[in-house]
């Protein structure tokens, strides 16, 4: 399964309104951003070509209209991640802790959030 198609199965779980890479301009919070900000290489044996050996990491943007609701959110994504895990042999893992903030450009509140996939 394709990266994005993995993360739309968990997000959706969250909330419908998951967009890769660019929110429409007229989209309304809550909703969910993602989008793949790099990876690193993991260690490869002869005969594997570079690409195979990335593991992407993903930023995942929780946008809500108030604080409650945003960590209402970050709760569901936990359930919903920790679930994937549980029966898909723990394929994602959080890469770094959680940014919360108030986004002022779109004036929602905001939490960040990076995960390794080993897909």
């Amino acid at each position: 399964m394709s990266t994005y198609k993995l993360l739309r199965s968990v997000l959706a779980q969250v909330n419908s309104k998951a967009y890769g890479d660019i929110v429409p301009l007229n989209a309304k919070a809550p909703y969910i951003r993602y989008s793949q900000i790099g990876g690193k290489v993991r260690n490869t044996v002869c005969k594997t070509s570079h690409i195979d050996g990335i593991v992407p990491l993903i930023q995942v943007d929780l946008h809500a209209e108030s604080m409650e609701q945003r960590d209402s959110m970050l709760v569901s994504l936990d359930a919903a991640v920790k679930h994937y895990n549980d029966t898909n042999n723990g394929v994602f893992s959080l890469f770094e802790a959680p940014v919360v903030t108030y986004d002022d450009d779109t004036k929602t509140y905001k939490a960040i959030l990076t995960y390794q996939i080993k897909a």
